[in-house]
């Protein structure tokens, strides 16, 4: 029934305050969470918290670049000459008219 389900190694939320069902979830499936948090938020059930202005309109854009800027570092994808290709403007979101 579930042929292509795999089970998360991980859980990142960007507000546990918004994400404490997936939070409560991955507690009781003994899985990891990393939150993004602010000085208001709970660290119930948070393996890592990442101190961040999670509220801000660019502070989450610019985390997600980062960590995905790391990532991408730590697996050997990112050289320097292509860092420049990868801008923390692509993760902001657009305007729609």
């Amino acid at each position: 029934v579930l042929k292509y389900y795999i089970e998360p190694q991980l859980v990142l939320v960007s507000d546990p305050r918004y994400d404490a069902q997936a939070i409560k979830e991955a507690a009781i499936a003994r899985i990891p969470v990393i939150a993004f948090c602010s000085t208001d938020n709970m660290l119930s059930n948070i393996d890592l918290a990442v101190p961040i202005n999670n509220r801000g309109k660019s502070s989450l854009p610019y985390a997600f670049w980062y960590l995905a800027k790391r990532v991408l570092m730590e697996r050997g994808l990112l050289t320097p000459e292509k860092e420049a290709e990868i801008l923390p403007e692509s993760f902001m979101p657009t305007s729609v008219t």
